[in-house]
């Protein structure tokens, strides 16, 4: 009885949710992008549609819940986004069991390249003076099975913007269930995610030598910082349906509330083949924004979903005392002059 009534709860829940959908209101004021920029392989190969049934380590950035059904005692992932604007996205990340409970952490971090660095004194940067900025994220994540099909988890993120001598620095908490039904091949999860602080860039960069207002000629300039304005970071509501056909063929569904965003459909497929020797995948997706509001004097480039298709696969081999996991994901763009996205993730369980 009370499986099912978290069954309808979550289903209502995606319904009264799917129905405020399309909201762009608040597009393009928030910052901290690189909590939305995807990890792992197989992820990004669904468009990121599997958040129902992720687990272990791959489960950490998109629902912490499914930690709590890692299928080995430890797990790490190591993967490499080639990421829009040839930004590099790195990404670790290890889960381990702890008696009933599974813990993890992990550490994301972008590459920027060198940056001609430019002044209001250097407009042009003649002085070839080159910078680039640091953006780390370190996570860490708990997570309970509740019963045999229900799925709790929670993670708290540091997050560290620099450039040069200026930085922001905030928090953000996620929290996600998952539920497996007991009389249907159907999973649901649900991850409310990136709660957290305004965030507020401060430093020495800031600071100008001026004159004082109203001084008289000959006053000595004095510096003033410049006040940055506090951003939001992005938080969204996500809830995701998977259904398996014959045990071999997933189709995943996720409806995506964005605080700062349009809303997204993201959709995919994968088919899974399981063997004592080893275990394998294959599977695509796609997403698409949900635009309702009247949109006649927005920009096309706003209101278009900037990615396609995306596809990739996988395979995990037993060798030893250990597992090893090698997986490809591939996903388009249609933005003029930017690459698309392409990521490998290795993964190895104890």
């Amino acid at each position: 009885m009370f499986k099912n009534k978290i069954a309808l709860f979550l289903i209502a829940l995606l319904v009264v949710t799917t129905a405020f959908a399309g909201t762009g209101k608040s597009v393009g004021t928030y910052g901290a992008l690189e909590l939305t920029i995807p990890t792992g392989a197989k992820a990004v190969a669904l468009s990121e549609s599997n958040m129902a049934v992720m687990a272990g380590a791959d489960a950490m950035f998109y629902n912490p819940a499914g930690i709590a059904k890692l299928g080995t005692n430890m797990e790490a992932q190591l993967s490499h986004l080639s990421y829009l604007a040839d930004i590099g996205v790195s990404y670790g990340a290890f889960v381990s069991k702890m008696g009933e409970n599974t813990i993890g952490v992990s550490v994301k971090t972008l590459s920027f390249g060198d940056i001609l660095r430019t002044t209001a004194e250097d407009p042009n940067g003649y002085q070839e003076s080159y910078f680039s900025p640091k953006f780390v994220t370190v996570s860490a994540s708990f997570a309970k099975m509740f019963f045999d099909r229900v799925a709790f988890g929670a993670s708290f993120k540091g997050i560290s913007e620099t450039f040069v001598q200026t930085s922001a620095s905030g928090y953000a908490f996620d929290m996600g269930v998952q539920y497996k039904a007991a009389n249907m091949p159907l999973s649901i999860g649900v991850a409310l995610k990136n709660i957290g602080v305004k965030m507020q860039f401060a430093g020495n960069d800031l600071e100008q030598l001026l004159d004082p207002v109203g001084s008289e000629e000959g006053t000595i300039s004095e510096n003033f910082a410049a006040v940055a304005q506090a951003f939001e970071i992005p938080a969204s509501l996500d809830i995701g349906l998977t259904y398996t056909v014959a045990n071999m063929v997933n189709v995943h569904g996720v409806f995506k509330n964005n605080s700062f965003g349009f809303n997204e459909f993201r959709l995919g497929a994968d088919y899974s083949l399981k063997t004592d020797a080893l275990s394998a995948w294959v599977g695509g997706g796609t997403s698409m924004y949900s635009v309702d509001d009247n949109t006649d004097d927005w920009d096309e480039a706003i209101t278009e979903n900037a990615y396609g298709v995306s596809f990739g696969g996988g395979l995990k081999i037993p060798i030893a005392s250990f597992n090893l996991g090698i997986e490809y994901g591939y996903k388009s763009t249609a933005l003029n002059g930017l690459n698309d996205l392409s990521v490998l993730a290795l993964t190895f369980g104890f």
